[in-house]
């Protein structure tokens, strides 16, 4: 991608774009993850849920609304509130339906944002766990061995309920004694038959599941997550789970 001018946020923003697609952002604007704008004008190698330019408002009605967004009343505009953040998008359609470009972000103000009001309710809901998820580590496996390893991922699990739970991921380097966050503090919802927990987000949708090998479940002592590539097939563990204590 290269350099661009930050239209929307002037000296404060930052923005790329190639082949069509565009991207710019702020991290003055808003305290979390700072405010964001994506536009497509015709791009084909970006999709959102797999959807990309040439297929139709149908597909992408039906993605969209299988990951949690409300569609407006002009049957192109969908909007959807993750973690906290009103988040809309606004397709651009040819006489065909098909779509031609997008235009997404993460900071809707003036009339648009009143469309908001009261769709934290409509959000997705979690189901009550069949899995115990405890707070705490949960280390990656080998750390726990006598092998040789010093660096390795771990992810803190912090504020868990009937249906959900925050986590964290760290990469850590015990000799030099540091720990940094690659992926920071967001809560997984139990869903489905609540034996696994998903994170919806803008850039990445996780899904934690609990393998059984040591026979402990329903207390998840083993975890695993798909989503995010560094920590995919990668199993941790939480060895300070009262009557599952090991070292």
């Amino acid at each position: 991608m290269q350099p661009a001018e930050s239209g929307q946020f002037g000296d404060i923003g930052e923005a790329y774009e190639i082949d069509g697609f565009y991207i710019t952002w702020s991290s003055y604007m808003m305290e979390d993850e700072g405010s964001y704008t994506m536009k497509n004008s015709g791009s084909t190698s970006v999709s959102i849920y797999g959807v990309k330019v040439g297929d139709t408002i149908v597909k992408a009605d039906s993605a969209l609304k299988d990951n949690g967004w409300t569609s407006l009343n002009d049957g192109r505009q969908y909007i959807v509130i993750f973690n906290g953040r009103n988040i809309a998008i606004d397709f651009d359609l040819d006489d065909n339906q098909a779509i031609t470009g997008w235009y997404l972000c993460n900071w809707p103000e003036g009339d648009f944002s009143e469309n908001f009001v009261g769709l934290e309710n409509q959000q997705i809901n979690g189901v009550p766990a069949q899995i115990n998820v405890y707070e705490g580590e949960y280390k990656y496996e080998l750390a726990h061995t006598g092998l040789d390893i010093t660096e390795y991922y771990t992810v803190i699990v912090e504020n868990v309920t009937d249906d959900s739970f925050d986590f964290t991921i760290y990469y850590a380097d015990d000799l030099a004694d540091t720990r940094d966050v690659v992926f920071r503090t967001h809560t997984a919802i139990f869903e489905g038959d609540g034996t696994y927990a998903r994170y919806h987000g803008t850039e990445y949708n996780l899904e934690f599941t609990f393998p059984n090998d040591r026979n402990t479940l329903p207390d998840a002592v083993d975890m695993q997550i798909s989503g995010y590539e560094p920590v995919e097939g990668l199993t941790f563990c939480n060895h300070a789970i009262p009557g599952h204590e090991f070292s």
